[in-house]
C-alpha cells in the first residue's frame, strides 16, 4: 500500500500544479502578466510543487527501480534535468520590458516585472515598426519592428523582429509584444 501511495504522489502534485497553471493562464487573461507571474506562474507555492513534484517522482522510480524499465528510468531523468534547467533559468534568468517611440534616441534602459529600471549590455532605438496587412486586406498579417543595435564596441546592426520572428542581440532575445501607432513594446528575456 505505502509504495502504491508513493506512485501516485507525483501525480497528485502535478494535478494541483495544473489547476494552479490553468488558472494563472485565466488571471493573465483577465489582469495581466505580471499578475500571473506573482498569482500563479512563478509564485511560492508553485516552485515548491515543483519541488515536491520532482522528489517525489524521482522517490518513487529509485523506490521502483528493480520494476521499472530503463527507459522509464531515463524518462524520469530527463524530466528532472528539465526541471533543473527550468529552475536555474528562473533563478539566474532576466526578464523585462521596453517600449520605444519611432525614431527615439538609443536606449539601454528596459523595466523588469516590478517595475525595476536596468541596463542592457547594448542600446537599441526603433526605426520602424507597423503592421503588414494580409493580400486580401481582411487584417494583419505580421506585426514588425526595425531596431537599430549600438553594441558596445561601436559596432551597429539592423534588427527586424516580428510576431513570429525573435530577435537574438548576443545572449538576449527580444520578442514583438505589443504595438500602437506611437509606440512598441518588446519583451526581453536573458539566461
Amino acid at each position: 500500500k505505502r509504495t502504491c501511495a508513493g506512485m501516485k504522489m507525483p501525480f497528485v502534485f502535478l494535478v494541483v500544479l495544473l489547476v494552479i497553471l490553468v488558472a494563472a493562464s485565466v488571471v493573465e487573461q483577465v489582469a495581466g502578466t505580471a499578475a500571473a507571474l506573482t498569482w500563479g506562474y512563478t509564485a511560492p507555492w508553485t516552485l515548491v510543487l515543483w519541488g515536491l513534484t520532482a522528489v517525489s517522482g524521482g522517490v518513487a522510480v529509485w523506490r521502483s527501480r528493480r520494476h521499472t524499465a530503463a527507459a522509464t528510468r531515463c524518462l524520469h531523468g530527463a524530466l528532472l534535468v528539465i526541471l533543473s534547467g527550468a529552475l536555474a533559468t528562473h533563478l539566474g534568468g532576466e526578464d523585462g520590458e521596453l517600449s520605444l517611440a519611432r525614431q527615439s534616441a538609443p536606449t539601454d534602459r528596459y523595466l523588469t516585472d516590478g517595475r525595476h529600471v536596468r541596463h542592457l549590455p547594448f542600446s537599441v532605438r526603433a526605426i520602424d515598426f507597423g503592421t503588414v496587412r494580409r493580400a486580401d486586406g481582411a487584417g494583419a498579417a505580421d506585426y514588425f519592428t526595425l531596431l537599430e543595435v549600438h553594441h558596445g564596441d561601436g559596432r551597429r546592426d539592423t534588427l527586424r523582429i516580428a510576431m513570429n520572428r525573435i530577435g537574438h542581440v548576443g545572449t538576449w532575445r527580444l520578442y514583438q509584444t505589443a504595438l500602437s501607432p506611437a509606440v512598441t513594446t518588446l519583451t526581453l528575456r536573458h539566461d
